[in-house]
């Protein structure tokens, strides 16, 4: 019986760690475990990305702050509270690491940069009325104060609940509510004729 089964983590030599939960992975990650670190990449790096890419309006700085997030996971892996899902920390992390990227490189500058010059995460297009709405939600999105557009991309894009939001950003679930209703209304005024 070898460390893994000793330990009665839910590795499978078939399947690697595409079984072991989140905490287990986490830590076992940690540990620098064979392929937990690709699970835990696999699992996570997109959907963080996607967030990152919207918070920083640039797709390389939000690559190199997903890789940074996961780092940082994984050295800090002993704070993490298993009460709560490992994505809502994980997210904590990112909006963290991207809010000091922005104070380093200067919020006005990302503000003031044309938001379609950024390249945005992928999204599926099925027609090009969707496509359109699509393009003008992301040019919509990046207009928003950042606290509105967080918690927008959070809840509506991630599928995060209200606690989990809570949890990320550090203020209360009804903070969550005000701001989700305060960044959908400015959002259906800026869209327009798409809302």
């Amino acid at each position: 019986m070898g460390l893994v089964n000793a330990l009665d983590l839910p590795f499978d030599p078939g399947n690697g760690w595409r079984c072991a939960d989140d905490p287990a992975l986490l830590r076992r990650a940690a540990q620098h475990a064979p392929g937990a670190v690709e699970e835990l990449v696999a699992r996570h790096a997109d959907r963080l990305c996607s967030f990152l890419v919207r918070i920083v309006r640039d797709s390389a700085w939000a690559e190199d702050l997903t890789q940074e997030t996961l780092l940082r996971a994984l050295q800090e892996s002993t704070s993490y509270d298993a009460r709560w899902p490992l994505r809502t920390w994980l997210f904590r992390i990112a909006r963290n690491l991207a809010l000091d990227h922005l104070r380093r490189e200067g919020a006005l500058r990302a503000r003031d940069r044309d938001p379609r010059d950024a390249t945005f995460a992928p999204a599926a297009v099925v027609t090009a009325e969707h496509q359109e709405f699509q393009a003008a939600l992301e040019l919509a999105l990046q207009q928003l104060p950042e606290e509105f557009r967080t918690v927008f991309v959070l809840r509506d894009g991630e599928g995060l609940t209200y606690d989990e939001i809570a949890a990320v950003l550090g203020i209360s679930a009804k903070t969550v509510s005000s701001r989700l209703h305060r960044a959908r209304t400015q959002l259906r005024a800026l869209l327009g004729r798409h809302a």
